[in-house]
């Protein structure tokens, strides 16, 4: 029996997928301390509107057309058939028209700020602050979205080391930034204007890392292919737009609704728990982002997806992800109360457990969703979530005023598991290959679910961390079982 020999793409793909998951974890660290920081300092009001903030400066992507994941899928593409000059060209396409989309709507919200400040329904006190907030975010538009589009780019060409270097401080950034201001000042505008100044940075970060890695003689050429470049990638982005537009607006609706509802209060008390249960997705982005150029590549080639590695993904995000979800499911209420005091934990037990369950089915999730725009197919996912929006908006706006912020986050979870239920059957008809693979990710699903759950059974906070530390165990046990030696990515 011949011992099995690690294939150089699957070295690739575990060190992209291991430099993803250190990028977009550890600015985590910099959240815990912040957070419970910026509510004492901001007061309850302008935290709830800090943290809109932060989820509109995170959705700023929408306004590229899909140009982003168009340009990974590109040059991806280009790279693999040696084709470096004419990726040259895409990017020059690419970045062109993000500009002129990314500015108009810039200037759009610029103009509309007050209209939108007033959607939030800040009190009298802050209103001409959120307006003035509004309009900083309009300034950071194209900031966001060419960031985006270099960082699209490096991706495309594997060099997720710098795209990571600028991501995590980026990320520390988003929480260091606002509090190097507060102790001159707690106005919203200025505290959103440094997240766009550490945004601003990134961009930098990104754009010369691009100049270095592309062929300088392309980029010094006016010529080329820059329309057929252009007419591609809005084909591709084109369907890929609409799942970025309703996507992230699925993940980010309900706290806009709470805050039209409930008010900016609710939205800091269902946002507290929310953004660290979010951060659990650091884990499967950092695996799909390493995965999509490698799936982009085996398309161009004439295939319809990889089993081994799409098993190898969901696999690894299940393993990954249930240990740290089992430790927050477990001890919410103590968590909650010693990190940033009893009220919290009150209101925000139940948010988060409900949240942990959406969030174990979203991860999995990204598995099937890339692979269906990896293998040219944004146009499934775009329908899919053109179908999710309004049940999820219905289903929203009626638990809203019953059942609370907790409703709300029972709404939420429900969404996430419809749209990895709807994206596992789009996947197996559209690649037959994967089907077996989509009907064993659901069965792991339901595994995951069981044993997130688990810890309502003991009562006993002792009993849950043994619970815990036996589920860890479990789970590195597995893990280093099925990828010890074994080569995962082989088609």
């Amino acid at each position: 029996m011949q011992p099995s020999v690690t294939t150089p793409s699957e070295r690739r793909f575990a060190r992209n997928a291991g430099l993803n998951l250190l990028g977009q974890g550890l600015p985590l660290l910099a959240a815990l301390p912040a957070i419970p920081l910026l509510i004492r300092g901001a007061g309850l009001e302008r935290f709830g509107i800090l943290t809109i903030a932060w989820a509109v400066i995170g959705y700023l992507g929408l306004f590229d057309f899909g140009i982003g994941r168009a340009l990974t899928y590109a040059v991806a593409e280009r790279v693999g058939h040696g084709r470096e000059d004419s990726a040259v060209h895409v990017v020059r396409s690419g970045l062109g028209l993000a500009f002129v989309i990314s500015g108009s709507a810039g200037i759009l919200l610029f103009l509309g700020a007050p209209w939108a400040a007033s959607l939030l329904r800040p009190s009298a006190q802050l209103s001409r602050e959120a307006a003035a907030a509004i309009r900083v975010i309009a300034v950071a538009i194209p900031v966001v979205v060419l960031a985006a589009l270099f960082r699209g780019v490096l991706e495309g060409l594997h060099r997720f080391g710098v795209v990571n270097v600028v991501r995590v401080m980026m990320g520390v950034a988003t929480f260091a930034a606002p509090l190097l201001v507060l102790p001159w000042s707690s106005h919203l505008a200025l505290l959103i204007g440094a997240l766009l100044l550490a945004r601003l940075l990134g961009l930098f970060g990104y754009a010369w890392a691009v100049w270095r890695a592309l062929p300088r003689s392309a980029l010094s050429d006016p010529g080329g292919p820059a329309a057929p470049g252009a007419g591609a990638l809005l084909r591709f982005g084109g369907w890929t737009t609409v799942s970025n537009l309703v996507s992230p607006l699925m993940v980010q609706f309900d706290r806009v609704v709470i805050g039209a509802v409930l008010g900016a209060a609710a939205v800091a008390l269902y946002t507290t728990p929310f953004e660290i249960v979010n951060r659990l997705l650091v884990i499967p982005g950092s695996i799909v982002a390493a995965f999509f150029p490698m799936v982009a590549q085996d398309a161009g080639a004439g295939g319809d997806g990889r089993p081994s590695l799409f098993r190898a993904s969901v696999h690894g995000i299940l393993l990954l992800l249930l240990p740290p979800a089992l430790i927050l499911f477990a001890f919410a209420d103590a968590g909650l109360d010693r990190w940033v005091g009893s009220a919290f934990a009150v209101e925000g037990v139940d948010v988060a457990r409900w949240l942990l369950v959406g969030t174990t089915a979203n991860a999995i999730a990204h598995v099937p969703f890339i692979f269906l725009q990896g293998i040219g197919r944004p146009d499934v996912t775009a329908k899919l979530h053109l179908i999710e929006l309004p049940l999820y908006v219905a289903a929203l706006l009626w638990t809203l005023p019953r059942f609370g912020i907790s409703g709300a986050a029972a709404v939420w979870s429900g969404r996430a598991t419809l749209d990895l239920v709807f994206l596992l059957v789009a996947l197996g008809r559209v690649a037959p290959r994967l089907r077996i693979e989509t009907a064993r990710a659901a069965l792991a699903l339901g595994l995951g679910l069981a044993v997130l759950l688990l810890p309502l059974a003991f009562p006993s906070l002792i009993e849950r961390l043994v619970l815990v530390t036996l589920v860890a165990v479990g789970c590195a046990a597995v893990g280093w079982r099925q990828f010890r030696g074994r080569d995962q990515l082989s088609v």
